[in-house]
């Protein structure tokens, strides 16, 4: 199976965001086990490893756009991730051209919606 991974950086954490719509099928459990211990190693792992995965999966129990999982390195999964959170919502607001929609996480849906430029 073929994996598009996209490493992504969010104040001062780095994470890999995997996409299953983008996948043939959903991964296991014991298959996001094993990516993880191979992409995320600080020493051995892709592009320097990572803090964790941001698992993108269909939303389970809500009307939000997308679910967020926080699969941390060391394999904990974490309920929610503010970091991670600004990564995925740019990545899924990029994808499907929007400016503000909710986004599961494991205790909430959380509404996210496009900032005003910084700068330009």
């Amino acid at each position: 199976m073929e994996l598009n991974l996209i490493k992504v950086h969010g104040s001062g954490n780095d994470f890999f965001i995997l996409d299953e719509s983008k996948l043939s099928r959903p991964l296991s459990k014991g298959e996001i086990d094993q990516l993880r211990e191979k992409i995320c190693d600080r020493k051995n792992g892709l592009l320097g490893g990572a803090d964790g995965i941001l698992w993108i999966q269909p939303a389970k129990q809500s009307t939000s756009l997308a679910r967020m999982r926080v699969i941390n390195s060391d394999g904990s999964e974490a309920s929610m991730c503010g970091n991670g959170l600004r990564t995925v919502a740019r990545y899924l607001a990029e994808k499907n051209k929007l400016e503000s929609f909710t986004v599961e996480t494991t205790y909430a849906d959380l509404k996210v919606c496009k900032g005003k430029d910084l700068d330009e």
